[in-house]
């Protein structure tokens, strides 16, 4: 179904000891358009069966995913061309990440 994917929230989680912390982003208001802010654990948490790997075990990337959590989130919306939502967040950073770590 093509909607499927559109309606998924997607966000990404690194190993910190014995559990693990995530990070990604929603609407702090409306979706149509509203300052991003963070997601919180109670949304954003890893669940084994509703993840995938996308990346093996590298310090330099989970460091950075980190550092780019604690950063401001860009405008969020839906509608294209208006913000950032939460699958678009997620994949730009990660590859900046990955730019940065030199991972493909």
């Amino acid at each position: 179904m093509m909607y499927g994917r559109a309606l998924q929230h997607w966000y990404s989680c690194v190993s910190m000891g014995a559990g693990y912390v995530c990070g990604g982003q929603t609407a702090s208001g409306s979706a149509l358009g509203s300052p991003g802010v963070a997601t919180t654990p109670a949304t954003d948490y890893y669940h084994s069966l509703a993840c995938t790997k996308s990346q093996g075990d590298n310090m330099c990337f989970e460091k950075c995913l980190r550092e780019e959590w604690e950063k401001p989130r860009p405008f969020y919306s839906i509608v294209p061309g208006v913000g950032t939502q939460c699958q678009q967040y997620d994949e730009d950073v990660n590859r900046r990440c990955r730019n940065q770590c030199g991972l493909k």
